[in-house]
């Protein structure tokens, strides 16, 4: 997945932390955010249509702590019907930030990239 370059993630990752920056309250709930790219290396990847990264809060009844958040990333197949997903990170606010601007966050999610392009091998 070379192919998936590091300037395609960090575009999507950037515009996140900005939205996360300005949208995400340090406490309670808030709108899950995801920002998408199109799957720039079809011939390699011809299962995946997008990817997403995405930040969301659960209900208290699942995580009572209301400063917590969680990052996910997640691959489509191209009509959209399933993706795969999984998350890469959960903290407060600031840790998510944090992680996000950490040198290892985008070897972290092209690992993450692959393995979800994998998942949905049998939904091509």
């Amino acid at each position: 997945m070379a192919e998936l370059s590091e300037e395609h993630l960090k575009e999507m990752v950037n515009k996140l932390i900005q939205r996360i920056e300005v949208e995400v309250p340090e406490s309670g709930d808030f709108n899950r955010i995801s920002e998408y790219i199109d799957n720039p290396d079809p011939d390699r990847w011809s299962n995946v249509g997008k990817y997403s990264l995405r930040i969301l809060c659960y209900p208290s009844e699942v995580q009572p702590d209301p400063r917590i958040r969680y990052l996910e990333i997640a691959a489509f197949i191209p009509s959209g019907a399933y993706k795969a997903e999984f998350a890469i990170g959960h903290g407060t606010k600031e840790d998510i930030l944090k992680q996000m601007k950490s040198p290892e966050f985008m070897p972290t999610i092209i690992d993450g990239y692959i393995e979800l392009s994998r998942c949905l091998e049998d939904f091509d």
